[in-house]
């Protein structure tokens, strides 16, 4: 990967941590934890949650890919997320609808097992009102 490339994705992984941190979760980069390539540490994390973020940036939507290694990473029992951003169109979030109905399990709310994209304030608010219900 280039130089250019490489500060593109830290620059995107520094916006979404900034991001979280402004709507009052405590997220922070683990890139000092990612220096061996077979590394299965997330991009993202937001302190006292399960959530493995992968946090990518490219010119094409980098969705599938960037679900696919959250998934493919994550530690046992956390959950998968990617929040991407291709050239010239708004980040999205990916996970799981299953993994989005255990969160609302809490709230009596049932969903069908499937993948979904959704924006990211929405997103955000959804992992807002988790986090408080905890």
């Amino acid at each position: 990967m280039g130089k250019h490339s490489r500060n593109k994705g830290k620059r995107w992984e520094v916006a979404v941590v900034n991001l979280l941190k402004q709507h009052g979760l405590p997220a922070q980069r683990t890139a000092a934890l990612q220096a061996h390539p077979d590394d299965t540490d997330p991009d993202v994390t937001i302190k006292g949650q399960a959530i493995h973020i992968e946090a990518k940036h490219h010119k094409k939507d980098p969705s599938k890919e960037a679900f696919e290694q959250a998934n493919r990473q994550r530690a046992p029992g956390w959950f998968p997320v990617a929040i991407t951003k291709a050239d010239h169109v708004e980040p999205v979030v990916t996970m799981s609808l299953r993994d989005i109905s255990e969160w609302m399990e809490q709230g009596g709310f049932v969903l069908p097992n499937a993948e979904v994209r959704m924006s990211l304030p929405a997103w955000l608010d959804l992992v807002k009102e988790y986090v408080r219900t905890q």
